[in-house]
């Protein structure tokens, strides 16, 4: 039986005491340890990191951004002891980090996960802390794809677009004057991997609203 304690970050200098009682009585054993976070690499975009934990461990990798950028992050290849456990990845913003204070996170729940970022709200340096539930020990491959965005000519010209790795979006864009009448077309439609060969479209104005939203 594993359990991990919540993350005792940025702490200041002192003795700490540690007072662990049986919850329902009996007489209890058990065995304790306490370690750092493993500092990990910064990620290359576009490709694999793998992240090796063990018992009660948590790996911190890097990526650099800038604000407005988009990006996606996939988790995959999860093994875990037991198996099954699942993997978590938390995204920190640049500052200073608290357990609580993501940005964001990624559960795989035993599958391939990813977990799009497009309008990186700050410059600098973003933190992921990876961790299974309960600390108990796991493998995970993350990756840091580059982001798909693109501006629409809105003069019927086409222009091709591909992921970096799958379940990731496209972020695109395109102005209009007053009054304007368009049509959106995808065409040569292909999703590698997917269950069907299908995408969600939606449109949203500058305000934000939805205007269009279908299934091709």
């Amino acid at each position: 039986t594993y359990c991990h304690i919540p993350s005792l970050w940025n702490l200041a200098a002192g003795t700490y005491s540690i007072t662990v009682t049986p919850a329902t009585g009996g007489t209890m054993s058990f065995n304790a340890l306490l370690q750092p976070d493993v500092i990990g690499p910064a990620l290359t975009a576009n490709a694999p990191t793998t992240v090796n934990l063990g018992v009660g461990q948590i790996e911190r990798l890097t990526f650099t951004g800038t604000a407005g950028q988009t990006v996606a992050l996939n988790v995959s290849a999860e093994s875990t002891t037991p198996a099954g456990q699942g993997v978590y990845v938390f995204v920190y913003q640049p500052g200073t980090i608290t357990p609580t204070n993501y940005y964001t996170y990624v559960f795989t729940n035993g599958s391939a996960n990813t977990l799009n970022l497009p309008n990186l709200p700050a410059s600098g340096t973003y933190t992921l802390s990876v961790a299974t539930p309960y600390g108990v020990p796991g493998t995970v491959q993350v990756t840091l794809a580059s982001g798909v965005t693109g501006t629409l000519p809105s003069n019927g010209t086409s222009q091709s677009y591909v992921a970096n790795t799958p379940g990731q979006n496209a972020y695109l864009s395109f102005t209009a004057t007053a009054g304007q009448d368009l049509e959106l077309e995808l065409t040569n439609i292909n999703v590698s991997g997917g269950s069907q060969n299908q995408v969600g479209v939606t449109v949203t104005n500058a305000a934000g609203t939805s205007i269009a939203n279908i299934s091709c």
